[in-house]
């Protein structure tokens, strides 16, 4: 991602696989953190971005760490009664980001990560990702066999009120994701809340679908 500092043009890294084409506008400003390894072909690491003093994280990455250390802290209500997880799980053909466990119950779990919101809501996913819907198909086939399992969007800024998949963006994930709630398949939303020093979850907002 090429970014203008302090006058000079260069290139950042952005772990982030979605288009973001309504958080990465040219004229922005981004924050950049420090990356000095040999082996990165790159310096910075883009991580931040403010829109309109909203300041959205844009690491990908950064939502399963968030999700772990509140499972630790045992501050997700929906998941209070289990108390270990394992992270990246192999399911049939899909790797999950969690299965957490407590006396012979497991719940099988996928994080997403959302930067989009809009008029409030917030959005996912904000391109096509089949690897998403396989995701939800995964969470599908373990709800059919009688486990629970859920998936968790984390919203990267804290200027949403809701949640809700869209559909314009990919309809096949929205429908998948209907099918997957009708199956018994759980979905929950958290906000963060966003600063120069830290990211963390804040609190639960509303799915709607």
């Amino acid at each position: 991602m090429l970014v203008d500092l302090n006058g000079i043009r260069i290139t950042a890294h952005l772990a982030n696989s979605g288009r973001l084409k309504e958080v990465l506008v040219e004229g922005k400003e981004v924050f950049l953190l420090a990356r000095n390894r040999k082996e990165r072909k790159t310096a910075y690491d883009m991580v931040l971005v403010s829109d309109c003093g909203t300041l959205i994280s844009v690491d990908a990455r950064l939502p399963g760490d968030l999700v772990a250390e509140a499972l630790r802290e045992s501050k997700l209500l929906p998941f209070k009664h289990f108390n270990s997880f394992r992270r990246e799980v192999t399911y049939g053909k899909s790797r999950l980001d969690f299965q957490v466990c407590n006396n012979g119950a497991e719940c099988l779990i996928e994080v997403k990560s959302v930067t989009k919101v809009f008029d409030g809501t917030a959005m996912f996913p904000d391109a096509v990702t089949s690897r998403g819907a396989r995701h939800l198909e995964a969470l599908m086939d373990a709800a059919n066999k009688g486990m629970e399992a859920a998936v968790i969007f984390v919203v990267q800024r804290n200027d949403a009120g809701g949640f809700t998949p869209d559909d314009n963006s990919d309809p096949n994930f929205g429908k998948v994701f209907r099918e997957a709630m009708a199956e018994g398949v759980k979905a929950f939303a958290y906000k963060c809340l966003v600063t120069r020093e830290e990211v963390e979850i804040e609190n639960e907002i509303p799915v709607r679908f």
